[in-house]
């Protein structure tokens, strides 16, 4: 099974502002102080919420204090969605595969680099964002990586849902040491042999165990 996860990120530094708010919307919310500029929380069944219902969340609390903000969700390191959020109202999202779930190929809709760079580190070129939402790694999990590195919030955060919280560090996602990883995959060492040029995920895990790319290895 791959990583699925949902986190919403406040553009501001009152985590208890961001609280109340979205207490008022979502059920035991669980929200950080903030890192890098933004608040990040995260809520028991977000990920469903997410995916079938018309009011997003982030839109009430954007609303409700005059706030930017994204949110970040990975389906089992298949399908990578972003939504953004400004002072309640949509301004772009983003689906890296629609057509998952009816077995369609990936093609992925929404996505707009203008609306992106108003959240972005100084720096930023449209053409980066690009690249970010259509990357060569078979992992949804990297789009998302990217993306919050790009606007300035801990990938860890961007990659953790609530129940990470609560989870012992050693068995958080991208906490974990290699030799931990390595642990849970016996036959790494082997992976080289056999069909890996036809499997790209086979090829991706040699490739991640031949560089130390614990996160990659994880996921």
């Amino acid at each position: 099974m791959g990583l699925s996860c949902a986190s919403i990120h406040f553009k501001t530094a009152d985590a208890r502002a961001v609280k109340r708010a979205l207490s008022e919307t979502v059920d035991d919310p669980e929200v950080l102080d903030a890192a890098g500029g933004w608040v990040s929380a995260y809520a028991p069944g977000l990920l469903e919420r997410f995916e079938t219902e018309l009011k997003h969340p982030a839109a009430f609390v954007s609303h409700r204090l005059g706030l930017r903000s994204v949110s970040f969700s990975v389906y089992d390191s298949d399908i990578a969605r972003y939504w953004l959020h400004s002072n309640g109202e949509l301004r772009d999202n983003f689906n890296s595969w629609p057509g998952y779930f009816e077995d369609a190929a990936p093609q992925p809709t929404g996505g707009d680099p203008a609306e992106l760079l108003s959240l972005c580190e100084p720096g930023t070129d449209p053409d980066t964002i690009r690249r970010v939402l259509q990357p060569d790694s078979v992992f949804a999990d990297d789009i998302v990586a990217g993306l919050a590195e790009l606007v300035g919030i801990n990938d860890e955060r961007a990659l953790q849902d609530h129940r990470d919280l609560h989870a012992p560090p050693t068995s958080r996602g991208r906490d974990r040491g290699l030799s931990n990883v390595l642990a849970d995959l016996p036959d790494a060492a082997t992976l080289g042999q056999g069909d890996q040029d036809t499997d790209p995920v086979a090829a991706a895990l040699v490739q991640a165990a031949t560089v130390g790319d614990v996160a990659t290895l994880q996921r």
